[in-house]
């Protein structure tokens, strides 16, 4: 019996990797406040994976203080703009220090970074 390689695509979604691909939908404004998230049903086709990876995504994010869950109706997204404001703000501040810690560790200094990055921005 021939065994065949998985690819990326074949294996399926972490909840982890499901939160975080939620959370940035809300935080690009493709899920605005005070919207209804998707049934969890739905979600689980969408990624197709499990219900209960879809849960423990979506729990996350209630922890995280983005999503309420409305007992018997579902998912929505905290219908305050100002903390989802706050947390866009919060995640260009980690994924900024994180770019320049990669950067840094390949040996650019800071000055090298931010001429790159002002050079892309003109584009």
């Amino acid at each position: 019996m021939i065994m065949k390689a998985k690819t990326i695509d074949e294996f399926p979604f972490s909840s982890k990797t499901l939160s975080k691909s939620i959370r940035y939908q809300i935080l690009s404004y493709k899920f605005l406040a005070g919207a209804k998230l998707p049934s969890i049903r739905v979600l689980a086709q969408k990624y197709d994976c499990n219900p209960n990876t879809i849960c423990r995504a979506l729990n996350k994010l209630v922890s995280d203080g983005l999503i309420i869950k409305n007992l018997g109706r579902g998912y929505y997204v905290v219908d305050d703009v100002f903390l989802i404001q706050e947390k866009r703000r919060l995640e260009l501040k980690k994924l900024t220090m994180e770019l320049f810690a990669s950067l840094s560790s390949l040996g650019y200094k800071h000055d090298e970074i931010l001429e790159l990055i002002f050079a892309l921005a003109d584009k």
